[in-house]
């Protein structure tokens, strides 16, 4: 399905859910709005990392056994380094939430 064009031509994306649902840019919903939908954004996150056993341990290692309720819960999370992130996906790539073997994917970034 092509992206509608604007009057001068030019594709524009389709709009979002958050647009269709505010009816405006995500820029002109209101902040209050912007951190709740921010915030529900890293639960998932954390959610969908959290079905990795390896991501699991490492996150129960500083506390976080839930998705954050708050911005300072979220802060608790602990970065991930460049030693980190080799042993995380490099080789069989133990830290992917969707294994590369499945599903036929050539390609899935790691959070």
């Amino acid at each position: 399905m092509a992206a509608p064009a604007t009057s001068a031509g030019a594709a524009t994306a389709p709009p979002t859910p958050l647009r269709r649902v505010c009816q405006t840019l995500y820029s002109e919903i209101p902040h209050a709005i912007q951190d709740a939908v921010l915030l529900r954004r890293l639960q998932q996150m954390v959610n969908t990392v959290l079905l990795n056993p390896l991501w699991r341990e490492r996150l129960r290692g500083a506390g976080i056994t839930h998705a954050p309720q708050s911005y300072e819960e979220w802060q608790r999370i602990p970065l991930s380094d460049k030693e980190v992130q080799r042993d995380f996906f490099m080789d069989t790539r133990p830290g992917m939430v969707v294994p590369l073997t499945r599903g036929e994917l050539s390609h899935v970034r790691p959070l």
